[in-house]
């Protein structure tokens, strides 16, 4: 019976957990303005657990330059606007 009660317990607390979900404000900019064949450095700030990531890159016309972030089950790609 104290078995079933503790697996009881641990099943409503698992299904909280996923009621609580919300997706993390990600902010995805660069370190200077933005300017083609320029080098720079793309920055990704995930607000929800406070975790930066960076990356040097040379913007070039026509590409697109993003993030990936995995938060739970989901994973988005939050692109970065430059403004040329």
């Amino acid at each position: 019976m104290r078995a079933l009660l503790c697996l009881a317990f641990l099943t409503f607390v698992c299904a909280s957990d996923d009621l609580k979900y919300t997706p993390p404000k990600v902010q995805v900019y660069s370190r200077n303005p933005g300017e083609l064949d320029q080098m720079n450095t793309l920055i990704c700030h995930n607000w929800h657990f406070h975790l930066t990531k960076s990356a040097t890159f040379t913007p070039k016309s026509g590409q697109k330059y993003s993030c990936k972030v995995t938060h739970g089950r989901s994973v988005n790609d939050y692109a970065w606007e430059p403004n040329m």
